[in-house]
């Protein structure tokens, strides 16, 4: 693993709450009662710790440490169907909100690279979009 990934994983963690707070701005956008903007403060705390899970998650893949990324996707996937089931919330809206997700999260990975521009190169960042692509795709799929 070079430097720069373990860089590019930190600045994720780092940046959790602000990925979490652009991905709140974003959810009135949600159909879903339990995913859109509602105010309830109980569901929001719950989305907020699923979603720093989330983050955590898929940062991990940026490491390419695949048994460390699947044990926390065990944990991740658990958690979320568990609270799934708990909230009846229908796969089809936790897939539209995981997908908002990765967006939110690769503007801050693009963020990242711009700022290391001269530390990276092309296919550095083709690496990192197939590693975090392959962890979402991942998620969805145990999920």
């Amino acid at each position: 693993m070079a430097a720069i990934d373990r860089e590019l994983y930190e600045y994720i963690l780092v940046n959790s709450s602000n990925i979490t707070t652009k991905w709140f701005t974003a959810k009135c956008d949600f159909d879903s009662p339990f995913y859109s903007n509602n105010l309830n403060p109980e569901i929001d705390k719950v989305l907020k710790e699923q979603h720093a899970l989330t983050i955590s998650t898929v940062a991990y893949a940026f490491l390419e440490e695949e048994h460390g990324f699947q044990e926390q996707l065990l944990i991740w996937a658990e958690t979320v169907a568990q609270s799934r089931i708990e909230h009846n919330i229908p796969i089809h809206d936790v897939i539209k909100a995981l997908n908002k997700t990765r967006e939110t999260i690769w503007l801050f990975v693009e963020n990242f690279a711009f700022a290391h521009l001269d530390e990276l190169l092309n296919t550095v960042v083709l690496r990192w979009s197939r590693l975090f692509n392959t962890a979402f795709d991942q998620l969805i799929h145990s999920f």
